[in-house]
C-alpha cells in the first residue's frame, strides 16, 4: 500500500542516513512511499516517521492534515495553526511530548530502534572504532585530519546512496556535490546500518547513528564536532534513554563515557510504539 510521507531529502539520490531509514521501516509494515499523492491510501494526509520535523519551518512546507509517528521536536516554535493539523500516534521522546503539551502516556520511541527486527545484525563484528560525522559537518575537516583528531580507525559517511528511482540531472548534480564535499564514499542504507551494528565503538554526530548503535548494542558516544545540530533532539534521546549524554571529541573520551554512563541506558518500550503505527500493518515484521 502506498502512503503519502514526508522526510528530509526524500527525492534526493544521496541522502542522510537517518532519513534513508524511512522506506525500510515503511516496507516492514507493508507499505511504500507514494510516488504520486493521488496514488496514496492516505490521500489528503501526510505521514511523518523520522526526523526533527515538528517546528513551523518544516510543517509549513506540508499541506493538509499530518499523522505523526516517531518524529521529534527540534527546539523551535510550533504554532497553533500547525498543532491543529497534527494527529499524534507516537513521538520520539519525553522532551517532545512536554514541549508540545502531549500526554506522557503517548507511545515514545524512534522508529530506528525497530531496525534489528528488519535487518538482523551481522554474524560477526568487524571490530573497528568508527567516527560518523553529521552530514552538514563532513567538509569541516579532511578525512585524515578527522581520524587523527578523534583516534578512530575509520570514517563512516553520513550520506547514503539511494539505489532506486529515476536519476535526473538535478539529482545527479546534488549527489555529486555531496559526494565531493564528503571525500568519503557513501554506502547503501543496509550496508551502513550493518557497518554500525558490527563496530566496536562509534563516535557519532548523527542522532540516528546513536539510535542505531543503541538498538544493535554497539557502544557509542555523541561527537562534539565543533558544534552539534539541534541540541533539543539529543536532549530528547537522553530523556528517552534516561541517561545524560555528554559531547566528546575523541574515541577515548567516548569509550570512557560509555563505560561510565552510556551502557546503563534504558531501552524504550517498542511494542506499544509499534502497535501505534497509524495505518493497517500488512505483513508487518
Amino acid at each position: 500500500m502506498y502512503l503519502n510521507c514526508h522526510y528530509w531529502g526524500r527525492d534526493a539520490f544521496v541522502l542522510n542516513l537517518g532519513d534513508s531509514l524511512v522506506p525500510l521501516i515503511l516496507r516492514a509494515f507493508g507499505h511504500d512511499c507514494a510516488p504520486r499523492p493521488e496514488a496514496a491510501a492516505n490521500a489528503g494526509r501526510t505521514l511523518l516517521v523520522i526526523g526533527s520535523l515538528l517546528d513551523d519551518a518544516d510543517l509549513d512546507r506540508i499541506a493538509g492534515p499530518i499523522d505523526v509517528w516517531g518524529c521529534g521536536w527540534r527546539g523551535g516554535s510550533v504554532s497553533d495553526r500547525n498543532l491543529d493539523r497534527l494527529t499524534f500516534h507516537g513521538v520520539r521522546g519525553p522532551l517532545t511530548a512536554r514541549a508540545l503539551g502531549l500526554s506522557g502516556t503517548l507511545p515514545q520511541s524512534d522508529p530506528g530502534f525497530l531496525l534489528p527486527a528488519i535487518l538482523p545484525p551481522p554474524a560477526m563484528r568487524h571490530g573497528l572504532r568508527l567516527v560518523l560525522p553529521h552530514c552538514l559537518r563532513v567538509r569541516t575537516q579532511l578525512p585524515a585530519e578527522r581520524l587523527a583528531a578523534t583516534g578512530a580507525d575509520a570514517i563512516l559517511s553520513p550520506w547514503v546512496v539511494r539505489r532506486q528511482g529515476r536519476l535526473t540531472s538535478a539529482k545527479l548534480q546534488q549527489a555529486a556535490g555531496r559526494l565531493l564535499s564528503a571525500a568519503i564514499w557513501p554506502r547503501g542504507v543496509e550496508s551502513s546500518v550493518r557497518t554500525l551494528a558490527g563496530a566496536r565503538f562509534v563516535l557519532t554526530g548523527s542522532l540516528h547513528g546513536a539510535i542505531l548503535c543503541q538498538a544493535y548494542g554497539t557502544p557509542w558516544a555523541a561527537y562534539a564536532d565543533d558544534g552539534i545540530d539541534a541540541p533539543a533532539k539529543w536532549q530528547d534521546l537522553a530523556a528517552l534513554l534516561d541517561i545524560d549524554i555528554a559531547l566528546v571529541r575523541t574515541v577515548g573520551a567516548g569509550e570512557a563515557w560509555w563505560d561510565r554512563t552510556g551502557q546503563w541506558a534504558r531501552p524504550p518500550e517498542l511494542e506499544p510504539f509499534r502497535a501505534a503505527f497509524p495505518y493497517r500493518q500488512e505483513g508487518a515484521r
